[in-house]
């Protein structure tokens, strides 16, 4: 279940995650329209039923966890909405909650 359902999301909204840019690549064309969305080397547009939304990455450092061997690759993700409504803002950010989602619950 997405953290975003009853959240109203704002013309430019961002979340860091973490996620390569290997990975966030193979699983933004699970998104309908996916596979045509990259239109540079970060950048991804997307129709919406109302307007676009323009999705750029940005490589942060990664985090290590202190004491232990692991480190997260992390990624700022910005989306930028043009001329889109508030429900079509909405159900973009569920649909892509959804198609990042790992494991169970």
């Amino acid at each position: 279940m997405s953290i975003n359902i009853g959240k109203n999301i704002p013309e430019r909204y961002e979340k860091i995650m973490s996620i390569s840019a290997n990975e966030f690549a193979r699983s933004i064309v699970l998104l309908p329209g996916g596979a045509d969305a990259k239109i540079a080397e970060d950048k991804y547009l997307f129709p919406l039923e109302s307007g676009e939304v323009l999705i750029t990455t940005t490589k942060m450092d990664d985090h290590v966890i202190k004491g232990s061997l692991l480190v997260l690759p992390r990624h700022r993700v910005r989306f930028d909405f043009r001329e889109a409504d508030q429900a079509a803002r909405n159900a973009f950010v569920i649909r892509f909650d959804s198609s990042f989602q790992r494991g169970g619950g």
